[in-house]
């Protein structure tokens, strides 16, 4: 009784035909490849190939039609990781020293430690950092550890020496100093780059180095984990611990932003603390994977909740060109 004409009780693997507004059955699946123990995947879109990550963190490279090199070498740290499109290919976070591969070979950067020119006598100062996200600004590799931002120097992945006498060189910012709070997740949007932390803290930089203006712009927004978030256009789009919100680019007061998921509390309660947040551009939906292949997907053209199941869990989801590619677990059952 309590369902309105525009809502539905229970709906699975189905959707809106937007165009006729009809409800119509979501499109099927065709298996690409297989391979086992996958732990990650990430889309290199400049060579239009997959990195795979094993469990035991090697790396390899695939081809859509099936083809998977030896193994690259090892991630350096031991979170999912997390990856920006630079020069010939990506850069990779896992917690450990930074990644980059360059279509052929995967090199590990010298991001740790941090080092920082200091004073007259020219003494360096080594700062310890485990990179956690990563980002692309104003030609710099950027990522966060802890509490701090850290950026390479100007068109170099590999300089990470901070010298006050140089704007070009590696720079650093500590965001929300002594809050008692360390970064959860870091958005580079069009004109500034919003920042979430663990204490619920939402940060605004703006500008770059010794012009730069870092605001607080809010202090009760629950990021769930370092995966839990993504950019829509120039928003970003939040799972919290039985929520979502939308952090728009106007925003810049100290309110706070729309709960979405008001209606499916209980579903958004289901999800894992690490539940990856994926926007998927050609169909406009943020994809939330869950457990035992369930799939949150937020319509963000309707406003509007649906289901998926898929028969294995979902490992991420990503698109090439038209076409969108699910990386999932393998299913003991079906033996796919």
């Amino acid at each position: 009784d309590g369902v309105a004409e525009n809502q539905l009780a229970d709906v699975l693997n189905m959707e809106i035909d937007v165009a006729t507004g009809k409800l119509q059955t979501v499109s099927g699946t065709v298996d690409v490849f297989e391979s086992e123990n996958i732990f990650a995947a990430m889309y290199d879109k400049i060579n239009n190939l997959i990195l795979l990550v094993k469990n035991d963190k090697q790396v390899y490279f695939a081809d859509f039609e099936g083809n998977i090199s030896s193994s690259l070498g090892t991630l350096t740290g031991n979170l999912y990781p997390k990856f920006v499109e630079w020069e010939n290919g990506i850069i990779i976070a896992s917690g450990g020293n930074l990644q980059y591969f360059d279509g052929a070979e995967l090199k590990t950067l010298n991001s740790s430690p941090f080092l920082i020119l200091n004073g007259e006598n020219q003494q360096v100062t080594m700062e310890n950092s485990a990179a956690d996200n990563v980002f692309v600004r104003s030609g710099r590799i950027g990522f966060t550890s802890g509490s701090k931002i850290y950026y390479s120097a100007v068109g170099d992945e590999n300089f990470w020496l901070d010298n006050s006498n140089s704007s070009k060189t590696a720079k650093w910012i500590e965001v929300g100093y002594k809050d008692g709070g360390n970064i959860k997740g870091v958005a580079s949007l069009a004109n500034d780059v919003l920042i979430l932390k663990d204490n619920n803290k939402v940060y605004r930089l703006a500008g770059e180095n010794k012009n730069w203006q870092l605001a607080e712009i809010g202090n009760n927004f629950e990021c769930r984990s370092r995966l839990s978030f993504c950019k829509v256009g120039d928003d970003v789009f939040v799972l919290g611990g039985d929520e979502c919100y939308l952090i728009q680019n106007n925003f810049y007061g100290t309110m706070r932003a729309e709960n979405l998921a008001l209606q499916i509390k209980s579903e958004v309660q289901k999800l894992s603390i690490n539940a990856v947040v994926k926007f998927l551009p050609s169909l406009w939906q943020v994809w939330i994977l869950g457990k035992d292949g369930n799939v949150l997907v937020f319509d963000l053209r309707l406003n509007s909740w649906w289901k998926r199941k898929f028969n294995a869990e979902i490992i991420d989801v990503f698109e090439v060109s038209d076409k969108m590619f699910r990386v999932k677990q393998k299913n003991v059952q079906n033996d796919k």
